[in-house]
């Protein structure tokens, strides 16, 4: 049977082959090729990178890139949370030093919430969470650092967008702005402009115990605030460079950038003060004006150089910041509850601050894991700010001693950086290997 079977599967065969072959009209059927003149594979980045010291997210991949601002994008970044009132923290730990496009700001925490109002979430790229900084950067920012990166112009010609936006809650916002660049064999020149007007109104309630004891078992007294404030914010921001390509190897950058704005706090509001038998001790009206103007001028100078295609290279930075900050204040308060005088009060502030920083770093990679970084860094600062503040009594001005000051503050660091970075692994076998315990220290142990 066995050899039956094999027969007919054979004769199968030789018929099936020769039926293939056996008509002299078999042809080829002829096909049509058409020749793609250009094919393009495009791959986006990924919305979020976890690396060994930080968080990226690639804004320019999410929804979040259009129509709002820098303080929108970071309140959906992971970790980040944004108060009410613009200040950020990481992971609920207060204390977050900010940079943009790797320099650390030098704004205080009320000028960077309004700057980051002021910045279009459209120029931002993207925005590192640095939870574990390295001793490349400065010790500032318990908390971490945050690093905004914005958008480089890198096609050829001359192109360019233009942008606004309108919205309303209790006020009105706007938002517009043009960008330009302009790139011709090695040579370019990019600038951008923005102005942003934010109006807030906000509605406040507050009520306050005060207690006689720290074990408050007995009230001293109780307070009732009211207050319904007004805020308009308008700013300016422009910047303006120039980039060359010295060599393929060498690349310098120019660039003057400028943030100009005002804003204003304007509450009136109420407050009431009762006794322990619940009488009402103090009633008054309240009305607080404070103006705030600023102007911050950041000139920059920078470069790298690649030594070969493997990583070794080098980059320097020079930076030069001036900026000049305002802030007049005014409050008064008219008590209707007895005759007790609250003297009016107001406070002329002015703020200068001027920082230089310079920096320039290697790297040198001498195997595919394993590098070492090196550098200098020098930083010059000079904080200038005079504070005056009066209070009106038998119709005229008169200077508050107390509260009246002169702070004065001057920064000289010059640092010199080192980092070894190796990649370990353990490979077992019954002779000595290294272990990385603490940062860059290492020490022998036994496999065996």
């Amino acid at each position: 049977m066995k050899k039956i079977i094999t027969s007919l599967m054979l004769a199968f065969s030789v018929y099936d082959g020769y039926s293939q072959t056996e008509k002299e009209t078999d042809s080829i059927v002829e096909t049509t090729i058409n020749a793609l003149d250009e094919i393009v594979i495009s791959k986006k980045k990924v919305l979020y990178t976890q690396k060994s010291d930080r968080l990226v997210f690639n804004v320019e991949n999410s929804i979040v890139s259009e129509g709002g601002t820098a303080l929108d994008v970071l309140s959906r970044a992971p970790g980040v949370v944004v108060s009410q009132d613009g200040d950020l923290s990481i992971r609920g730990q207060q204390g977050v030093a900010v940079m943009i496009n790797g320099k650390l700001t030098q704004l205080s925490q009320k000028e960077l919430a309004n700057y980051l109002k002021t910045t279009t979430s459209s120029n931002i790229k993207q925005i590192e969470v640095i939870t574990n900084p390295s001793s490349k950067y400065d010790a500032a920012g318990k908390a971490g650092i945050i690093n905004i990166i914005l958008k480089k112009p890198n096609a050829s010609g001359l192109k360019g967008t233009a942008f606004a936006s309108y919205g309303r809650g209790r006020k009105n916002r706007t938002n517009s702005g043009f960008n330009l660049n302009y790139n011709k064999d090695k040579w370019g020149v990019f600038g951008n402009y923005s102005y942003t007007f934010r109006g807030e109104e906000e509605h406040k309630t507050f009520n306050q115990t005060q207690y006689t004891s720290l074990t408050h078992q007995e009230i001293a007294s109780t307070n009732h605030q009211t207050s319904i404030t007004d805020e308009p914010l308008t700013s300016n921001n422009f910047k303006i460079g120039t980039q060359y390509e010295v060599s393929p190897k060498t690349n310098l950058e120019l660039y003057v950038d400028a943030k100009i704005g005002r804003y204003q706090n304007m509450a009136d509001g109420t407050n009431k003060v009762f006794n322990t038998t619940n009488q009402l001790i103090f009633d008054a009206l309240t009305y607080n004006d404070s103006k705030e103007k600023w102007f911050d001028y950041t000139y920059a100078f920078s470069g790298t150089h690649k030594f070969n295609d493997e990583g070794k290279n080098m980059v320097f930075d020079f930076e030069y910041e001036t900026s000049k900050f305002r802030s007049n204040q005014f409050q008064s308060a008219d008590n209707t509850a007895n005759a007790t005088v609250v003297n009016d009060r107001r406070g002329y502030i002015p703020s200068q601050l001027r920082v230089f920083t310079g920096k320039v770093d290697f790297v040198n990679p001498f195997k595919e894991k394993q590098s070492i970084e090196w550098g200098f860094k020098a930083s010059i600062k000079n904080n200038d700010n005079p504070s005056v503040y009066e209070y009106y009594e038998n119709n005229q001005w008169l200077i508050d001693f107390n509260s009246t000051n002169h702070f004065e503050y001057n920064e000289q660091i010059y640092r010199r950086l080192c980092k070894l970075q190796i990649s370990v692994r353990k490979i077992k076998h019954s002779g000595w290997f290294k272990k990385r315990i603490h940062g860059n220290q290492y020490r022998s142990e036994n496999s065996k």
